[in-house]
């Protein structure tokens, strides 16, 4: 799997990394330290020092916001320039590791290679028209196809979900659409919403459909769902009810 980090990903909330620590992380086959200084600046390096190959991640984050190898105690700065302990004084550069870009947005810490121009960010839905949550990382141990295709069909609903969607009896009255563009597919469920209790404090009421769109990307692997509610099979303009969207980002971790 190469070249994941073309494009930006969401690699570690920001708020749960503290100031003065490090963090070590993987994207795809790249093993990655992040660390913040005390102002709240994050830097993101390759998480091995070139000298004797030792991890950077469990070093120390100094005063200087450099984090300092374990092994042999040579500083690197946030571009990734190191210098030993005894060229401190004259600042001279013994060595270099690979730098990333940061990107600090949504409340999460965003990586990408640090020639990937930060017009690239993904374009996500305007905060002033829709109200962020909350975000939080899931971990699967599973190939990303595989991952990406259980993301990417709701036949699943009546049999996993115990209150979201129809159940198995509605499945008769499932309608689906599926739209494939040049970069992107576009994907459309809708069916009867099952009944549960306490289904109208969500303003939910019986003979309700729920309406499950998204769009995936792949560049990097992005879902954007969009879902709401309607009066019955028909797909009015006006949706009743709650608009909800989740966006799934997902981050590969080692070679699958």
């Amino acid at each position: 799997m190469q070249n994941i980090l073309k494009s930006f990903h969401p690699v570690y909330p920001y708020k749960k990394l503290k100031a003065n620590t490090a963090q070590g992380i993987e994207v795809g086959t790249e093993k990655i330290v992040i660390f913040k200084d005390h102002q709240g600046k994050v830097s993101a390096l390759l998480d091995r020092c070139p000298h004797r190959f030792s991890n950077l991640s469990p070093g120390k984050v100094l005063k200087n916001g450099k984090i300092q190898c374990p092994y042999h105690g040579i500083q690197f700065d946030s571009d990734g320039k190191g210098i030993r302990p005894i060229d401190q004084k004259e600042n001279k550069i013994s060595c270099k590791v690979k730098s990333y870009k940061v990107v600090v947005k949504y409340n999460y810490i965003w990586i990408a290679n640090s020639n990937v121009s930060e017009d690239s960010f993904p374009k996500l839905p305007n905060t002033d028209e829709w109200l962020l949550i909350d975000g939080y990382p899931i971990e699967f141990n599973q190939n990303l196809a595989v991952t990406l295709d259980n993301f990417s069909e709701n036949e699943h609903f009546p049999f996993v979900h115990n209150f979201f969607g129809w159940d198995e009896n509605s499945l008769d009255k499932l309608h689906f659409h599926c739209e494939k563009k040049d970069t992107t597919v576009h994907t459309l469920y809708w069916g009867p919403q099952r009944s549960f209790p306490g289904m109208r404090i969500l303003y939910m009421k019986p003979g309700d459909y729920l309406h499950n769109s998204w769009e995936t990307s792949f560049s990097p692997p992005l879902i954007n769902y969009t879902t709401h509610l309607t009066n019955g099979d028909k797909k009015p303009t006006s949706p009743i009810g709650y608009v909800a969207k989740v966006l799934v980002f997902f981050v590969p971790m080692g070679e699958n």
